[in-house]
């Protein structure tokens, strides 16, 4: 687990990160650092079957990621999908916000689509609701998009642990994610 408290009362988290949903935590974290905001996540480390670390996103209750989401006004947690169709999933009980981050990322030119079914992000349990207005935003992304990030598209833990290897298309959409938030 890594935490960093930003200076805004928005919280971006990656609670399925490390060897879990590869490439997660380094997301979130080039979002939280390019806002200010803070910053959780949980990862998995071990060598293999890390899968087996998910727990869905309504039972998530580790307390260091409850308090930081209670104490939040925004939050958007990072996931990835094997959902195929499209290469974003944009679901979560902040309209507003949700609807502002669509339209960022879509101006940037990436395949977006509301999040349906289990990821859509909607139930109250949810920990991406869990904060003050009891609505977040969860992003889902396809696994081969999300790939896209790492140079060569490898998203083993050497490569995307280290920021040489991200690229202008993970800075473009944390670049959108940081713009949506900023508008409110």
């Amino acid at each position: 687990m890594k935490t960093i408290k930003g200076t805004k009362e928005t919280l971006i988290v990656a609670h399925h990160g490390g060897g879990i949903e590869t490439g997660t935590s380094e997301i979130a974290y080039e979002i939280a650092n390019k806002n200010n905001a803070s910053y959780y996540t949980f990862k998995g480390i071990r060598p293999i079957n890390n899968k087996e670390l998910h727990v869905t996103s309504a039972n998530y209750d580790e307390p260091k990621a409850q308090a930081m989401v209670h104490e939040s006004k925004k939050t958007v947690t990072i996931h990835k999908t094997a959902r195929s169709g499209n290469d974003i999933y944009v679901g979560g009980r902040d309209d507003a916000l949700r609807e502002r981050i669509t339209t960022s990322l879509r101006s940037e030119g990436f395949d977006v689509t509301e999040a349906t079914g289990n990821i859509a992000g909607r139930n109250l349990n949810n920990i991406t609701n869990q904060n003050q207005q009891k609505a977040g935003v969860q992003i889902e992304l396809n696994n081969q998009f999300a790939n896209q990030f790492f140079k060569n598209s490898d998203a083993s833990r050497p490569s995307r642990e280290n920021p040489a290897n991200w690229t202008d298309r993970m800075s473009a959409f944390t670049d959108s994610i940081n713009s949506a938030l900023n508008e409110s």
